[in-house]
């Protein structure tokens, strides 16, 4: 019975009590062979090659010399050098843009800006949010319409459910909206002409809540940072300050339409009856406000003044938005 017991295997806690006991200092005099000693030093036997290291996001864009952003859907996108320059160089290595579906993306940049967990959900997941998103900010229309004082913008409470419904251009009164729906600070920088849109003043009691939005080519795209923080007011104070305010904005101590109209003077035409595209007006024309217009008055200033009231999309003909024309018509 004793011999089996002793030729039973050690387990852990009985070497742990063995060792535990054990007082004695122990020294092991080894002969040392240094050929078989392993040093700190750690030798790679490979060719060696010279690398490149990049530091900038910016250096690796392809979007480098476009007028325009080049992306993919759920594709990061990152800062061109352009973009980056008008930042003092702080955007490369903090934020990126990503690729957002072209339906809906203003909604989509929303979300992605404003919430850490909307680019972890399944793209059919973000699509119902967006969806929902869409009826939610709907339905809160008439109530921040009231409490946001909406009027004295100029705003029409219409053509903003109207511009949710489509979404194709965001006016002025849907990013009133989205500041007051979700409480941040917006900014939309055109990225194709150095142009900016903003929906109402910078709000100090939402202080570095800022949310900013690339423009291009027809698609909202947003800018993220790599940690999920809001832009900080350097970011959004560059906008305001190197770059062009697209349409004045009505203020509570500016609210003079004769100061929101746009004057566009061309010279007399060359013929009296110009085909559409033609780049010669017909007359002298006054825009003015954006909200004095349907869009059919729009349609036929456009066609009296040789715009085209389509534009090609995909190969197809398709009806230009009230805002496009408007824009059109303002910058000729």
């Amino acid at each position: 019975m004793s011999h089996q017991k002793f030729n039973r295997p050690a387990t852990i806690s009985q070497i742990t009590k063995c060792i535990k006991k054990n007082m004695h200092n122990v020294q092991i005099n080894l002969k040392v062979n240094p050929e078989f000693e392993q040093g700190t030093d750690f030798k790679v036997y490979r060719d060696l090659k010279e690398v490149a290291i990049e530091t900038s996001l910016a250096s690796k864009s392809i979007n480098e010399d476009k007028l325009s952003l080049v992306y993919k859907n759920n594709q990061v996108i990152d800062i061109p050098k352009k973009l980056n320059e008008n930042f003092d160089n702080k955007l490369d290595t903090n934020y990126y843009i990503f690729g957002v579906p072209k339906e809906d993306s203003f909604f989509h940049s929303m979300l992605y800006i404003v919430s850490k967990d909307f680019k972890l959900k399944p793209e059919d997941v973000r699509l119902n949010y967006v969806k929902t998103l869409k009826e939610t900010m709907a339905s809160k229309v008439p109530s921040l319409f009231k409490n946001g004082g909406y009027s004295k913008y100029e705003y029409k409470r219409n053509q903003i459910l109207e511009n949710i419904e489509d979404v194709t251009h965001v006016s002025e009164g849907l990013m009133c909206l989205a500041s007051d729906y979700f409480g941040v600070n917006l900014l939309i920088l055109n990225y194709d002409n150095d142009k900016y849109w903003m929906g109402k003043e910078y709000n100090d009691d939402i202080n570095e809540k800022n949310v900013v939005i690339i423009f291009s080519n027809g698609v909202y795209l947003p800018l993220i940072h790599i940690y999920g923080e809001f832009p900080d007011n350097f970011i959004y104070k560059c906008i305001v300050n190197r770059f062009k305010l697209y349409k004045k904005l009505a203020t509570q101590t500016e609210l003079s339409v004769v100061e929101q109209e746009v004057t566009v003077t061309k010279e007399e035409p060359v013929s009296e009856v110009p085909t559409p595209g033609s780049p010669v007006l017909a007359k002298k024309i006054s825009l003015k406000a954006f909200s004095g217009y349907k869009l059919a008055d729009l349609v036929s200033l456009a066609e009296e003044n040789g715009v085209s009231p389509t534009h090609d999309v995909n190969g197809k003909q398709k009806p230009k938005t009230k805002r496009v024309l408007y824009d059109e018509l303002s910058s000729l």
